[in-house]
């Protein structure tokens, strides 16, 4: 029977916790669908956003209405960020306070952004090229960009290979990539495959790098719960 008790008691402890942490979120809607509010009766009358948004109007119009009521908006926002919006008896918050303790809901309950960045490998081997004008090489490259789209499994590296040889069997890669800046890491007698090899790398190299500014860029300026993953 303690042992039940004991559960009971957590039981009751974790549901009042929970209560308490999103008793915020209540109280920043409350004031943030407030300032809505205001924003649409000082800046758009008797209309809505979407109303206004929906009508026929141009598409500057639109743009300009959308700007003054997200000034509005931000105006009510701050003018009560030092207000006392949340009294406990125990405690009292400030709007600025109950948003720095409100729960992050994530991009499934609130509304977020989910953006998919890809490298663009037919630069980079176009780079690796210093921009050869060779018409084979080129239209290898357009058409390992095509057979990607039908084709996901085979990386674009692959890809560009394998139409180069089939463009010219007897090509050799090596005379196109033994440019100035490639010279340490292949020579004309280079075979396709080590060329191939060594566009692999630096493709690779390329990714991570991409991969590692970007999340440092994504960190540095605070965004809440972000999920960076690579593909």
């Amino acid at each position: 029977m303690k042992g039940k008790g004991l559960i009971q008691f957590f039981a009751v402890a974790l549901i009042l916790v929970c209560v308490y942490q999103l008793s915020f979120n209540f109280i920043t809607r409350r004031v943030e669908n407030r300032a809505a509010e205001t924003a649409s009766v000082s800046e758009l009358g008797s209309k809505t956003l979407d109303e206004v948004l929906n009508s026929n109007i141009s598409q500057s119009a639109k743009d300009s209405l959308t700007a003054l009521y997200k000034k509005e908006n931000q105006k009510y926002l701050d003018s009560v960020s030092n207000e006392t919006v949340y009294n406990l008896g125990i405690g009292k918050f400030t709007y600025q306070e109950c948003k720095s303790q409100e729960l992050a809901l994530g991009l499934d309950l609130q509304g977020g952004m989910n953006v998919v960045l890809q490298v663009s490998l037919e630069d980079l081997v176009r780079s690796l090229s210093d921009y050869s004008t060779d018409p084979v090489f080129n239209q290898a490259i357009t058409d390992a960009g095509k057979l990607q789209t039908v084709n996901s499994n085979k990386d674009f590296v692959t890809l560009f290979g394998e139409a180069y040889d089939k463009l010219a069997p007897n090509g050799h890669l090596a005379a196109i990539f033994a440019t100035r800046g490639n010279l340490d890491k292949i020579t004309p007698s280079s075979t396709n495959a080590e060329v191939l090899a060594f566009i692999k790398k630096e493709a690779d190299g390329a990714f991570d790098r991409t991969f590692n500014i970007i999340s440092a860029r994504i960190n540095q300026f605070g965004v809440a719960a972000p999920s960076i993953t690579s593909q």
